[in-house]
């Protein structure tokens, strides 16, 4: 390789999550809904759920993806992470909400209705 010549980059991005630690590859261009649903459905349960990804760098104001944004790499320094219910202080007032538990359904009572003849 021919010292001009930079590596290129991987073909895919790297998602941090929050909750869970783990990165995630995701093709680029991939919208940021998708991706975090596909990361909201590999967590632990009573992990916090991821809301949104954001591109983070140290010193810079992070920037945020909408569901429906492409995920893309903003180069030198910047990194992919989730932002969790925890973490996102407009949500929830701060204070985490955590996967909801499984619930039994409440049992239905059904009432036979005698018709008396007269």
């Amino acid at each position: 390789m021919d010292e001009a010549e930079a590596p290129s980059p991987p073909p895919f991005l790297e998602v941090k999550c929050q909750s869970s630690g783990m990165k995630r590859r995701f093709a680029k261009g991939t919208e940021a809904g998708f991706a975090v649903s596909l990361i909201n459905k590999k967590l632990g349960l009573g992990d916090p759920l991821a809301v949104h990804i954001e591109a983070f760098k140290e010193g810079e104001e992070p920037i945020s993806f909408g569901p429906s944004s492409a995920l893309v790499d903003y180069g030198n320094g910047w990194r992919l992470q989730t932002v969790s219910q925890v973490d996102s202080s407009g949500i929830g007032g701060g204070q985490g909400v955590g996967r909801p538990m499984a619930m039994p359904l409440p049992r239905v009572m059904v009432l036979d209705i005698i018709y008396w003849k007269i």
